[in-house]
């Protein structure tokens, strides 16, 4: 799968783009680099293609408009560096992802699978960083919304998942 992306990149490369939709598939191909690095554990490869997507979409987007693309590009970038045990860059970019998607899905009412799982992250990071309080901060608000979001699956593995981690914060 990465060499196809790869490809794609090049030839996109090589075609002179006219239209935002045209950025947005480069951005897109970008990101799929990215994950299929992080998948390979190549973290450092992975970083450098969500970065570049990031830029791209942030270029397409504005500075200060919210996109749910954009955030998703603030997410990968801090899971690269949680992976690359950087935790105090990872907790600064999944902060950005964080209130970004808060703000994007406020009319909805905020509960949300991928806002569930950045809190968790952040909740990790902070336990990377020995700020135990403030992790259990987050993962008890991550537990909260992924209940809300699974319901009466209470044997949901996110939910397990914010159950263990709410007990390795204590």
């Amino acid at each position: 799968m990465l060499e196809y992306y790869l490809n794609e990149y090049e030839t996109q490369q090589q075609t002179q783009y006219v239209s935002a939709r045209d950025g947005e598939d480069i951005a897109f191909t970008l990101n799929y680099i990215g994950e299929s690095y992080k998948k390979l554990n190549q973290h450092e490869k992975s970083l450098e293609y969500h970065l570049k997507a990031y830029q791209m979409r942030k270029r397409l987007f504005g500075e200060v408009r919210d996109h749910v693309d954009v955030a998703e590009s603030l997410y990968a970038i801090g899971f690269s560096y949680y992976k690359l045990m950087q935790h105090n860059k990872s907790l600064e970019y999944y902060l950005k992802a964080y209130e970004m998607r808060k703000r994007l899905f406020s009319e909805d009412g905020g509960d949300r699978e991928d806002i569930a799982l950045t809190l968790n992250n952040i909740g990790v990071s902070y336990l990377k960083l020995n700020k135990h309080e403030t992790a259990l901060e987050y993962h008890s608000k991550s537990y909260e919304m992924r209940n809300r979001v699974f319901g009466e699956d209470k044997d949901h593995k996110d939910v397990a998942q914010s159950l263990n981690n709410l007990g390795v914060s204590y």
